[in-house]
Protein backbone atom coordinates (compact mmCIF):
# COMPACT_ATOMS: atom_id res chain seq x y z
CA UNK A 1 0.00 0.00 0.00
CA UNK A 2 1.41 3.29 -0.88
CA UNK A 3 0.61 6.87 -1.96
CA UNK A 4 2.19 7.36 -5.58
CA UNK A 5 2.33 10.80 -7.47
CA UNK A 6 2.93 10.10 -11.30
CA UNK A 7 3.98 12.81 -13.73
CA UNK A 8 2.45 15.81 -11.78
CA UNK A 9 2.23 18.72 -13.50
CA UNK A 10 0.57 22.10 -12.40
CA UNK A 11 0.14 25.68 -13.58
CA UNK A 12 -1.62 28.79 -11.63
CA UNK A 13 -4.19 30.61 -13.53
CA UNK A 14 -4.04 28.95 -16.52
CA UNK A 15 -5.51 30.27 -19.21
CA UNK A 16 -4.51 33.79 -17.95
CA UNK A 17 -1.60 36.20 -18.93
CA UNK A 18 -0.71 35.30 -15.55
CA UNK A 19 -0.52 31.34 -15.88
CA UNK A 20 2.78 30.53 -14.07
CA UNK A 21 3.99 26.61 -14.07
CA UNK A 22 4.32 25.44 -10.39
CA UNK A 23 5.47 22.02 -11.38
CA UNK A 24 6.25 19.79 -14.20
CA UNK A 25 6.13 16.16 -14.46
CA UNK A 26 7.15 15.32 -10.67
CA UNK A 27 6.81 11.46 -9.33
CA UNK A 28 6.65 10.40 -5.41
CA UNK A 29 5.96 7.56 -3.87
CA UNK A 30 5.56 6.99 0.03
CA UNK A 31 4.67 3.20 1.65
CA UNK A 32 2.88 3.29 5.00
CA UNK A 33 5.77 2.93 7.44
CA UNK A 34 8.23 5.28 5.24
CA UNK A 35 9.38 8.75 5.32
CA UNK A 36 9.85 10.93 1.94
CA UNK A 37 11.39 14.27 2.70
CA UNK A 38 11.15 16.91 -0.23
CA UNK A 39 13.43 19.52 -0.41
CA UNK A 40 13.77 22.90 -2.74
CA UNK A 41 13.95 26.74 -1.81
CA UNK A 42 11.10 28.90 -2.06
CA UNK A 43 9.14 28.56 -4.83
CA UNK A 44 10.10 25.33 -6.21
CA UNK A 45 7.15 23.99 -6.40
CA UNK A 46 7.07 21.47 -3.02
CA UNK A 47 3.93 22.65 -1.32
CA UNK A 48 2.20 22.78 -4.50
CA UNK A 49 3.29 19.04 -4.34
CA UNK A 50 1.76 18.69 -1.44
CA UNK A 51 -1.38 20.06 -2.15
CA UNK A 52 -1.80 17.64 -5.43
CA UNK A 53 -0.81 14.95 -3.17
CA UNK A 54 -3.72 16.18 -0.69
CA UNK A 55 -6.02 16.28 -3.56
CA UNK A 56 -6.67 19.76 -2.83
CA UNK A 57 -5.47 21.04 -6.52
CA UNK A 58 -6.65 19.39 -9.98
CA UNK A 59 -2.90 18.62 -11.58
CA UNK A 60 -2.81 19.81 -14.92
CA UNK A 61 -1.43 16.22 -15.86
CA UNK A 62 -0.51 13.04 -13.82
CA UNK A 63 -2.37 11.07 -10.99
CA UNK A 64 -2.19 10.78 -7.51
CA UNK A 65 -3.57 7.14 -5.97
CA UNK A 66 -3.58 6.35 -2.33
CA UNK A 67 -3.79 2.41 -1.64
CA UNK A 68 -4.81 2.42 -5.55
CA UNK A 69 -7.66 4.54 -5.17
CA UNK A 70 -7.83 6.98 -7.44
CA UNK A 71 -7.43 10.86 -5.36
CA UNK A 72 -6.29 13.30 -8.07
CA UNK A 73 -6.33 13.68 -11.64
CA UNK A 74 -9.24 12.88 -13.96
CA UNK A 75 -12.25 10.72 -12.29
CA UNK A 76 -10.95 10.98 -8.78
CA UNK A 77 -12.56 10.25 -5.67
CA UNK A 78 -12.47 12.26 -2.11
CA UNK A 79 -10.04 9.74 0.13
CA UNK A 80 -12.01 10.76 3.14
CA UNK A 81 -9.62 10.00 6.42
CA UNK A 82 -6.91 8.63 4.11
CA UNK A 83 -4.74 11.99 3.86
CA UNK A 84 -3.33 14.37 6.49
CA UNK A 85 -2.17 17.30 5.61
CA UNK A 86 -1.14 20.09 7.86
CA UNK A 87 -0.76 23.63 6.01
CA UNK A 88 2.62 25.47 6.45
CA UNK A 89 0.56 28.59 7.64
CA UNK A 90 -1.07 26.50 11.03
CA UNK A 91 -3.37 30.05 11.51
CA UNK A 92 -5.09 29.04 8.46
CA UNK A 93 -5.96 25.81 9.98
CA UNK A 94 -7.20 26.92 13.47
CA UNK A 95 -10.76 27.99 13.48
CA UNK A 96 -13.01 26.37 17.04
CA UNK A 97 -13.45 28.48 20.30
CA UNK A 98 -11.43 26.10 21.80
CA UNK A 99 -8.22 24.04 21.18
CA UNK A 100 -9.89 20.54 22.36
CA UNK A 101 -12.62 21.56 19.76
CA UNK A 102 -10.29 22.56 17.05
CA UNK A 103 -7.82 18.83 17.06
CA UNK A 104 -11.59 17.15 18.23
CA UNK A 105 -13.47 18.51 14.87
CA UNK A 106 -11.26 16.11 12.26
CA UNK A 107 -12.34 12.86 14.10
CA UNK A 108 -15.84 13.90 15.09
CA UNK A 109 -17.01 14.25 11.71
CA UNK A 110 -14.66 11.17 10.78
CA UNK A 111 -17.23 9.16 13.54
CA UNK A 112 -14.57 7.90 15.56
CA UNK A 113 -15.71 6.80 18.48
CA UNK A 114 -14.35 8.73 20.77
CA UNK A 115 -12.95 12.63 19.00
CA UNK A 116 -12.08 14.41 22.16
CA UNK A 117 -10.07 10.95 23.54
CA UNK A 118 -7.96 11.01 19.87
CA UNK A 119 -8.06 14.57 20.68
CA UNK A 120 -6.07 14.63 23.88
CA UNK A 121 -3.92 12.22 22.54
CA UNK A 122 -2.72 13.62 19.71
CA UNK A 123 -1.92 16.97 22.02
CA UNK A 124 0.02 14.90 24.10
CA UNK A 125 2.16 13.27 21.26
CA UNK A 126 3.00 17.56 19.70
CA UNK A 127 4.71 18.16 23.47
CA UNK A 128 1.34 19.55 24.77
CA UNK A 129 0.30 19.14 27.70
CA UNK A 130 -4.08 18.37 27.39
CA UNK A 131 -5.39 19.84 30.97
CA UNK A 132 -2.80 22.89 30.05
CA UNK A 133 -4.35 23.24 26.81
CA UNK A 134 -7.76 21.76 25.86
CA UNK A 135 -9.34 25.02 26.95
CA UNK A 136 -7.48 27.82 25.62
CA UNK A 137 -8.64 29.50 22.26
CA UNK A 138 -6.84 28.81 19.60
CA UNK A 139 -6.16 32.13 18.62
CA UNK A 140 -4.52 32.92 22.45
CA UNK A 141 -1.34 30.68 21.01
CA UNK A 142 2.05 31.33 20.05
CA UNK A 143 3.14 30.83 16.84
CA UNK A 144 5.47 27.43 18.01
CA UNK A 145 1.86 26.34 19.97
CA UNK A 146 -0.30 26.99 16.57
CA UNK A 147 1.90 25.01 14.77
CA UNK A 148 1.54 22.05 17.01
CA UNK A 149 -1.71 22.62 17.49
CA UNK A 150 -2.11 22.16 14.12
CA UNK A 151 -0.37 18.94 13.87
CA UNK A 152 -2.20 17.78 16.74
CA UNK A 153 -5.42 18.32 14.30
CA UNK A 154 -4.12 15.91 11.83
CA UNK A 155 -2.61 13.46 14.10
CA UNK A 156 -5.82 12.73 15.84
CA UNK A 157 -7.84 11.75 12.33
CA UNK A 158 -4.93 8.73 12.36
CA UNK A 159 -4.58 9.36 8.91
CA UNK A 160 -2.63 6.75 6.65
CA UNK A 161 -0.76 9.22 5.19
CA UNK A 162 0.81 12.38 6.62
CA UNK A 163 1.58 15.51 4.68
CA UNK A 164 3.80 17.97 6.19
CA UNK A 165 4.25 21.68 4.92
CA UNK A 166 7.78 22.97 7.16
CA UNK A 167 6.89 20.96 10.77
CA UNK A 168 9.32 22.65 12.65
CA UNK A 169 9.28 26.19 11.39
CA UNK A 170 9.61 28.57 13.84
CA UNK A 171 9.68 25.91 16.72
CA UNK A 172 12.14 26.08 19.88
CA UNK A 173 14.46 22.91 19.59
CA UNK A 174 11.80 21.12 22.74
CA UNK A 175 9.04 22.07 20.18
CA UNK A 176 11.13 20.67 17.13
CA UNK A 177 11.78 17.76 19.44
CA UNK A 178 8.34 17.04 19.89
CA UNK A 179 7.48 17.12 16.41
CA UNK A 180 10.03 14.96 15.20
CA UNK A 181 8.96 12.28 18.12
CA UNK A 182 5.24 12.43 16.77
CA UNK A 183 6.63 11.81 13.51
CA UNK A 184 8.08 8.78 14.24
CA UNK A 185 5.63 7.70 16.40
CA UNK A 186 2.99 8.21 13.53
CA UNK A 187 5.62 6.45 10.84
CA UNK A 188 4.67 2.78 12.20
CA UNK A 189 1.06 2.92 11.00
CA UNK A 190 1.34 5.92 8.14
CA UNK A 191 3.48 7.01 5.36
CA UNK A 192 5.29 10.71 5.50
CA UNK A 193 6.12 12.85 3.36
CA UNK A 194 8.03 15.77 4.94
CA UNK A 195 8.32 19.83 2.96
CA UNK A 196 11.10 21.33 4.74
CA UNK A 197 14.01 23.74 4.52
CA UNK A 198 15.55 22.37 8.11
CA UNK A 199 17.19 19.14 6.34
CA UNK A 200 18.93 18.45 9.06
CA UNK A 201 15.80 17.97 11.14
CA UNK A 202 14.58 14.87 9.13
CA UNK A 203 17.23 13.61 6.82
CA UNK A 204 18.21 11.00 9.97
CA UNK A 205 14.51 9.55 9.45
CA UNK A 206 14.53 9.63 6.02
CA UNK A 207 13.94 7.11 3.36
CA UNK A 208 14.02 9.25 0.16
CA UNK A 209 15.34 12.43 -0.22
CA UNK A 210 13.70 14.13 -3.21
CA UNK A 211 14.94 17.78 -4.61
CA UNK A 212 13.10 20.04 -6.76
CA UNK A 213 14.18 22.82 -8.38
CA UNK A 214 11.79 25.16 -10.47
CA UNK A 215 9.09 22.58 -10.29
CA UNK A 216 11.36 20.01 -11.59
CA UNK A 217 12.46 16.98 -10.21
CA UNK A 218 16.62 17.47 -9.36
CA UNK A 219 17.80 14.49 -7.26
CA UNK A 220 16.53 11.74 -5.72
CA UNK A 221 17.70 8.61 -3.34
CA UNK A 222 18.67 7.30 -0.20
CA UNK A 223 19.93 9.32 2.52
CA UNK A 224 23.28 7.01 2.22
CA UNK A 225 23.44 7.96 -1.52
CA UNK A 226 23.10 11.43 -1.60
CA UNK A 227 24.77 12.45 1.85
CA UNK A 228 28.52 11.10 -0.06
CA UNK A 229 28.29 14.17 -2.54
CA UNK A 230 27.86 17.78 -2.62
CA UNK A 231 27.69 17.52 -6.65
CA UNK A 232 23.73 16.99 -6.42
CA UNK A 233 23.18 19.50 -3.97
CA UNK A 234 24.78 22.28 -5.36
CA UNK A 235 23.38 21.44 -9.50
CA UNK A 236 19.75 21.97 -7.44
CA UNK A 237 20.77 25.10 -5.55
CA UNK A 238 19.79 23.20 -2.19
CA UNK A 239 22.49 23.42 1.04
CA UNK A 240 23.82 20.56 1.82
CA UNK A 241 23.00 20.36 6.16
CA UNK A 242 26.37 22.05 7.85
CA UNK A 243 27.60 18.98 9.54
CA UNK A 244 27.55 17.05 6.32
CA UNK A 245 29.33 19.70 4.32
CA UNK A 246 31.99 19.69 7.39
CA UNK A 247 32.35 15.98 6.82
CA UNK A 248 33.01 15.94 2.82
CA UNK A 249 35.03 18.50 3.00
CA UNK A 250 37.33 16.71 5.62
CA UNK A 251 37.66 13.72 3.53
CA UNK A 252 37.99 16.25 0.05
CA UNK A 253 41.58 16.76 1.97
CA UNK A 254 42.48 13.47 2.63
CA UNK A 255 40.86 12.52 5.86
CA UNK A 256 39.16 8.89 5.84
CA UNK A 257 35.40 9.24 6.52
CA UNK A 258 33.68 6.90 4.66
CA UNK A 259 29.97 7.79 5.65
CA UNK A 260 29.06 10.90 6.64
CA UNK A 261 26.49 11.31 9.39
CA UNK A 262 24.01 13.26 10.34
CA UNK A 263 24.26 12.92 14.44
CA UNK A 264 26.82 15.61 16.07
CA UNK A 265 28.45 13.74 18.40
CA UNK A 266 29.34 10.54 15.98
CA UNK A 267 30.59 13.73 13.33
CA UNK A 268 32.73 14.93 16.08
CA UNK A 269 34.11 11.62 16.78
CA UNK A 270 34.86 11.10 12.85
CA UNK A 271 36.50 14.03 12.81
CA UNK A 272 38.43 14.02 16.04
CA UNK A 273 39.53 10.16 14.50
CA UNK A 274 40.05 11.64 10.86
CA UNK A 275 42.97 14.19 11.55
CA UNK A 276 44.20 11.95 14.54
CA UNK A 277 42.49 13.06 17.62
CA UNK A 278 41.10 10.57 19.02
CA UNK A 279 42.85 6.90 20.13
Amino acid sequence: MALVAKGLSYTYAVGTGFATPALRNVDLTVERGAVAVVLGATGSGKSTLLRLCAGLLEPGSGSVTADGTLIAGHGARPARGMIGLAFQNPEAQLFAESVLDDVAFGPRNLGMPDPEAAARHALARVGLDPDEFCGRSPFTLSGGEARRVALAGVLAMSPAYLLLDEPTAGLDPLGRSAVRDAIAAARERAGVVIVTHDAEDFLGMADEIVGITGGEEAFRGAPAELLASEEPWRRAGIRLPEIVRVQLLAAHHGARIDAPTLEPESAALLLARAIGGAQ
